[in-house]
């Protein structure tokens, strides 16, 4: 069955590994290995796999299904030493693109939470200085509401790009993501996110650096950082 929808993706132009060990990509290093893995480098990838995984998983009913995961950063993630028995997408530094205008900030599941923070302080821009340290990316933290020292995703966050379970892009703003404490509506509805965009405001560069590495130091007094964890 995996064999048939591994052939069905490397056909749709998508390279699939097989028995990849998820503890390689997780920060705990815990986790056996995945079934099948995908590095995703673009979006054209991105929908391409979950649509070639739609249109594979209508032939049976849902307990034969494969079951589709979407890894980032790999904070904050356990996985079974037994292993995960469907298809692993994972986001790979391909899409880490950060773009900003004025004091708009887009950037790609795939960035890290600290890259954002830091191209933001360099453009001068206040609002995510709470986020510096956490050793999430943007998709997770979007998909989670991320947050710290009182600050939250859903501070800044005015919409994300998806891929909804058809591979299809759609847009969802800031009221329809659902943002409540470390949810979303992307644990209900399964969709991928591809991009976050936010709204930060104008601010002191040094002022946010000295805000950035006070957080920082307080992470670090108070998490084992030199060890394999969530921190």
């Amino acid at each position: 069955m995996l064999q048939d929808l591994k052939y069905q993706l490397e056909i749709a132009g998508i390279c699939v590994k097989e028995n990849e060990p998820l503890k390689n990509h997780t920060s705990f290093k815990i986790g056996g290995n995945a079934a099948l893995f995908v590095e995703i480098d673009t979006a054209e990838q991105f929908c391409t796999a979950v649509s070639t995984l739609k249109q594979y998983n209508k032939q049976f009913k849902k307990p034969q299904k494969v079951r589709c995961y979407y890894l980032g950063n790999g904070s904050n993630v356990l996985f079974d030493d037994n292993g995960f028995d469907g298809l692993v997408l994972h986001l790979s530094k391909q899409l880490s693109r950060v773009e900003i205008r004025g004091t708009k900030v887009s950037a790609m599941a795939g960035a890290s939470l600290q890259k954002v923070c830091v191209e933001a302080q360099k453009a001068g821009l206040s609002g995510l200085e709470f986020a510096y340290g956490i050793p999430g990316s943007i998709g997770g933290a979007v998909y989670m509401n991320a947050g710290a020292y009182g600050g939250e995703m859903k501070d800044v966050l005015t919409g994300a790009v998806c891929v909804d379970k058809n591979g299809k892009i759609q847009f969802l703003n800031a009221e329809q993501l659902k943002l409540g404490y470390r949810t979303s509506c992307f644990e209900s509805n399964g969709w991928g996110i591809m991009w976050a965009e936010m709204e930060l405001k104008q601010g002191d560069k040094d002022c946010i650096w000295e805000q950035m590495q006070d957080y920082m130091s307080r992470r670090k007094t108070k998490q084992p950082l030199d060890k394999p964890s969530a921190g």
